[in-house]
Formats: structure tokens, C-alpha cells, sequence
């Protein structure tokens, strides 16, 4: 019986869920999913000051202390200890009287420090815990227990809520297919009567041409016989003319004089050259259509919303987040530092996927009507690999319709739909890839570990390679108007400019923190006037060189404050020179002016993102973020 209870502990309770190893110093989260210190260490970045359960996804403050300020796991400790001991004969009952200190060796744990809700022994309280009101555990543990018990029953209470919430949930995926396959009905109906009016609208066109064209053909043919008539008396009369002049005598030629004369007189009268007036040659057909007529067409399609609605599932999760909120909130027997991070659910926003070109939402968006120190984003939609694995470390947007995806991993490069997130195809390279970027005709370009760069066309069929260019840590590529090639080498410190037949035109850089210098470059873009953009990730900041690898001005500091950074990654710019960056450490996307002043945070840790690595825009308001550590890429709008 013992050896079965061991083996059940072991597994169920024993086993660190990040190394799947035995717990080491065992510390729990207010969430009271329990880790190994060392591996909550290794995986909380150094100056943060949250985290997040790596089961659960719970945020909450960390100590002041970090990692080790967390409350011990006393339980497990215990649990461990009998299993070194073999001692599991009163595993299943409560036996405080067994439980050890673990800074003082063999010494009973026998009080509890009220201050430091903890229990201790009588070597904690000399020393650690002296100044502190401290009890004997057996005095405090009835009410804690009865006050466990009370929130236990509580808690209970609300599971078949959950339950409830799970068959609901599960009952709505249905609905939410046929919501989908009725609204792909309704789109392709739409689309198919738009399409029959403009084939009705092109015959009538086509009618009006050939009316026209016959009209217009049938007067230059008129035209055209009474030239052919006017040149043949001309020719006529001047023959005859001659043939009197050189052949007639005096008298003859007199006889006929008044003849001739008017009639060379009258021919002479008629327009030559580019005074011959043919109204016909005066007129031209055309096509006439307006700049908005395209647009025009596109907003008669509609567009596609999600709207919040008000019944029976919404109602539902109304209280499964009041649940939540009440029994995420610290009791009297938890450290309120420590207690978790939550979203008011009255700040959700509907979401909105709508064609680039047509009309914009006439309501005003909800997270401009709040206070909330971010902008706002709306996650559209996120890719994911079928096979699982992707590393998305860089991305490209090509023709506004696909998601071109450097996949470090997998020497592959995956191209997805950026209006459904589906997979569209993917073509092997032959090299680990680390960014991708778009020619100015249409083309992938693709950086190699290697730091050689491969040209495929949009289908994936390699067409020309280009050797390494000596770059020691290729990062970031981008590829200006001119067809020119612009990388970053990380370890050289530098950012190399190639012609577009890959041949070296310059370089620049050099490892230091002056306006000319790197430290650790990232990514890079250009904007329309082919300016330079680098993240120099190990100073922090954002530099911005002309085309010709000249200066022009930096942009921000270590820190988390409005336009600073901690390691920026991804850069990208729209059509009016505004400059977005992937704040790494800091977990958000910043927008930022032309001349580098800060304008707002584009996407945040509250819309869930984590370790944004590359960026770009498929819009002026559509943003494509690689989560590397996630292997995920997402769609936000804002």
C-alpha cells in the first residue's frame, strides 16, 4: 500500500513541471502551482517584476526579493523528506510534529510568525524572526484550518459553474462553424451579385464601344471616299492642265484658259496638310473611371465583425470572470505583492477583420474612449505550424494577402494567408533562414545563417544565390526601392549594404555606443525615403541612417518607461515614416514619429504578447508580430 502511495506522490506531487525532475528548494506561486527556485530563476528574466505561471499563464508580482522572496512549499518539503527517509507509513495523515526547518537542520518546526505568515522553529524566531509576534502552531491551526475549509466549500461550489461553462463552450464551436459557413454563404452571394452587376454593367459598356466605334468608323469611312474623290479630280485636272500647256498652242490654250483657271482655283481652295479639317481625327474613345471607383466597389461588399452580444453565453462568462476575480483576490493569509494581475472584463474590445481599402468602423474604438496607458490592439487572428516547432525569427508581408515566415528551426520558409492565418505553402531553402524580406518586384528574399542571401520567387522556386558577404552574425535583412540589400551583422557590429546583384557597395558601424557605432544590431528596415533603421539591441536604442550610410539622429534608453527599451528587436516603418519597434524584455510594440518621438504603445502584455521578435505591417493598421519563444506569429489591429 505505502509503495503505491509513494508512487503516486512522486508523480503527482514530487515532480517540478519545468525540469520534470525532483523539487529542489520548492517555491509556490499565488496561484499555488509549486517549481523548483533554481528553475523559476532561470525562467524569470533578470529585472522583471512579474510572473507568469508557466501551467496556468496567471500574472502576479513578484517579491521584492525576486524568485526567493516566494513562499517555501512546506508540504513538499515534507513529502520529500519521508521519501529520502523511506518513512510513508503516515503519509496520508497530518503529522506536523515530523516537519523540520530547513535553515536550521533537524530543529522541530513548531510556531507561526504572524507578520511573516510562515512557520518557523524556536531557531527563527532568535534569530530571523525575534522582533515578531509568533505563536504556537497547534493555537492557530483550527481557525486556519476551518478557514480553509470555508473557502474550500466556496470554492467547490463554483465548480459545476466551470463545468457548465465547458459543455457551453463546447456546444458554441458548433454554432460558431455554422456562423462561420453562413457568413461565407452570405459573403460569396454578395460577391457573386456584385460580380453579375459588373458583367451586366461590362456588356452594357462593351455595347456603348461597339455603337460608338461602328458611328466613329462609319464617318471616317465617309471621309476617307470624298478625299479619294477630291484627290482623283485633282489629279484629273492637273493632268489635263499640263498636257494643254505642253501640247496646245496659242489659241487653244486661250480657249480653255477660263476653264482651267477656275477649276485649278477651286482645287487650290481645298486644305492641305495639317489644315485638312476631318472631325472624326479630332475625337478619341476612352474609359472613364474615377481614383474611387475601385474603393467604391469594395465598401458595397461590406466587411466582416465580431460583435459582443448579450445572452446566455456571455452572461455565463460575466460570472465565471467575477469568480475568478473573487478567489484570485489575496486572502488575509497571502502577501498582497504577490497578487496576481487581471484585465477588467469591461475592457475587452470587439474585434474586426476588414479588407485594406474599404470603410472604416463608424463606432469610435473602445480604447480610445478609456484611460488606459496603452493605445490598444486588436489580436486578429495567429499562426501555428501544423507540424508545431515553428521559430518564427523573421517575417514579411508581401502584397498585403501573404505572411512570409523565416523559419530558423527547420530550414524552411512558411508562407501564410493574413486574412485567415491558414498555411498557404512552404518551400525548403537549404539553409537555416534568419529574416526575410521583399523585393520591390514581388520576390522573397532570404538571409542565410551564413550570411548569404537567396532570391525565390513568391512560389518558392530559387532563381539566383549570393555567396556570404563576410558577415560573421547575420540578424536583419531589408531591401530598399533600389533593389540594394541591408544587413545587420550582430558580432561584427556592423550593417553592410549590398548592390543588387549582391556585390558589396558599403558597410558601416563598428562595436561602441557613439551615433556611428553598435552594439549587438538587430533588425532593420527601410522607409520610403530609404533611410536606414537599426535596433542596436545592446545599447538600447533606435538609429537611423540616411541611404548612404550617413547619421541622422537616435532614438531612446534602457528602461520601461514611454519610448525607452530593453533589448529592441524587430523595426519596421509605414507609408508616412512612422517607426514601429519590438520592445523585447518589455514584452510590447512602440510607435514612434518620424523624427523618433514616442507616440503610443502599438500592442502590450495585456494583449497577451510575450517576446516580440520581428515585425511588419500588412496596412497602416494591420501589424504582424513573431513571438519566437512562443512559435507563433499574430495579427494585431490598431
Amino acid at each position: 500500500m505505502s509503495a503505491k502511495i509513494l508512487d503516486e506522490i512522486t508523480e503527482e506531487f514530487l515532480v517540478c513541471k519545468i525540469c520534470f525532475e525532483d523539487y529542489k528548494k520548492p517555491k509556490v506561486l499565488p496561484c499555488l502551482h509549486t517549481f523548483c527556485e533554481g528553475c523559476l530563476v532561470k525562467y524569470v528574466p533578470g529585472k522583471a517584476q512579474n510572473i507568469t505561471c508557466p501551467l496556468c499563464r496567471e500574472e502576479s508580482a513578484l517579491p521584492e526579493n525576486g524568485v526567493a522572496g516566494l513562499k517555501g512549499n512546506f508540504l513538499i518539503s515534507s513529502l520529500r523528506e519521508k521519501l529520502r527517509t523511506g518513512n510513508m507509513e503516515k503519509a496520508g495523515a497530518a503529522d506536523d510534529g515530523d516537519t523540520r526547518c530547513h535553515s536550521h537542520g533537524d530543529c522541530p518546526v513548531r510556531f507561526y510568525c504572524e507578520p511573516c505568515e510562515i512557520p518557523v522553529c524556536a531557531q527563527c524566531v532568535k534569530k530571523d524572526h525575534k522582533t515578531h509576534k509568533h505563536v504556537f502552531m497547534a493555537d492557530v491551526v483550527t481557525e486556519k484550518r476551518e478557514h480553509l475549509s470555508e473557502l474550500l466549500l466556496a470554492a467547490r461550489e463554483k465548480v459545476p459553474v466551470f463545468e457548465n461553462a465547458i459543455r457551453q463552450l463546447s456546444g458554441a464551436e458548433d454554432s460558431k462553424r455554422e456562423e462561420r459557413e453562413r457568413v461565407e454563404s452570405e459573403v460569396i452571394s454578395t460577391a457573386e451579385k456584385v460580380v453579375a452587376a459588373i458583367q451586366q454593367q461590362q456588356d452594357y459598356l462593351l455595347t456603348m464601344l461597339d455603337s460608338i466605334y461602328l458611328a466613329e468608323h462609319r464617318e471616317l469611312e465617309e471621309e476617307k471616299d470624298r478625299v479619294e474623290t477630291e484627290l482623283v479630280s485633282l489629279r484629273s485636272s492637273c493632268d489635263f492642265t499640263e498636257k494643254v500647256l505642253q501640247f496646245g498652242n496659242d489659241a487653244e490654250i486661250l480657249s480653255v484658259t477660263n476653264q482651267m483657271t477656275g477649276r485649278l482655283q477651286k482645287l487650290s481652295d481645298v486644305p492641305l496638310g495639317e489644315d485638312l479639317k476631318i472631325d472624326s481625327l479630332s475625337r478619341e474613345i476612352r474609359y472613364v473611371m474615377r481614383d474611387d471607383d475601385m474603393s467604391w466597389v469594395a465598401e458595397k461588399m461590406g466587411h466582416v465583425e465580431c460583435h459582443m452580444r448579450v445572452d446566455r453565453h456571455s452572461q455565463l462568462v460575466e460570472e465565471i470572470e467575477k469568480t475568478i476575480e473573487k478567489f484570485s483576490k489575496p486572502s488575509s493569509g497571502m502577501d498582497n505583492s504577490a497578487s496576481p494581475m487581471r484585465v477588467n472584463p469591461s475592457e475587452r474590445r470587439p474585434t474586426s477583420l476588414i479588407p485594406n481599402g474599404m470603410a472604416e468602423l463608424e463606432d469610435e474604438p473602445l480604447w480610445a474612449k478609456s484611460n488606459a496607458p496603452f493605445a490598444g490592439a486588436t489580436l486578429l487572428l495567429q499562426t501555428e505550424a501544423p507540424s508545431g516547432g515553428l521559430r518564427p525569427c523573421g517575417v514579411a508581408v508581401r502584397g498585403e494577402m501573404d505572411i512570409v515566415v523565416a523559419d530558423s528551426d527547420s530550414m524552411v520558409v512558411q508562407v501564410f494567408s493574413s486574412l485567415t492565418g491558414n498555411l498557404r505553402h512552404t518551400f525548403n531553402v537549404d539553409i537555416y533562414p534568419k529574416d526575410v524580406a521583399i523585393t520591390p518586384e514581388g520576390n522573397i528574399a532570404i538571409l542565410g545563417c551564413d550570411g548569404s542571401i537567396k532570391l525565390c520567387t513568391p512560389q518558392g522556386r530559387l532563381f539566383r544565390h549570393n555567396d556570404s558577404s563576410g558577415v560573421v552574425d547575420p540578424v536583419g535583412l531589408a531591401v530598399d526601392s533600389n533593389g540594394r540589400f541591408v544587413i545587420t551583422d550582430a558580432d561584427g557590429h556592423q550593417v553592410k549594404v549590398l548592390n543588387p546583384n549582391g556585390t558589396p557597395a558599403f558597410a558601416f558601424g563598428g562595436y561602441g555606443n557613439d551615433d556611428t557605432q553598435f552594439d549587438d544590431p538587430s533588425y532593420v528596415a527601410v522607409n520610403h525615403r530609404n533611410d536606414i533603421i537599426v535596433s542596436d539591441e545592446g545599447n538600447h536604442c533606435i538609429k537611423v541612417f540616411d541611404s548612404s550610410g550617413k547619421f541622422l539622429r537616435r532614438f531612446g534608453t534602457q528602461g520601461e518607461e514611454e519610448g525607452q527599451f530593453d533589448h529592441p528587436k524587430g523595426v519596421c516603418a509605414d507609408s508616412h515614416g512612422n517607426i514601429l519597434v519590438a520592445d523585447w524584455l518589455n514584452n510590447r510594440v512602440e510607435l514612434f514619429s518620424s523624427d523618433g518621438q514616442f507616440q503610443r504603445y502599438i500592442v502590450a502584455s495585456t494583449d497577451r504578447l510575450r517576446r516580440p521578435c520581428a515585425v511588419a505591417l500588412i496596412s497602416d493598421w494591420k501589424l504582424v508580430v513573431s513571438e519566437y519563444n512562443n512559435s507563433r506569429v499574430k495579427v494585431f489591429r490598431f
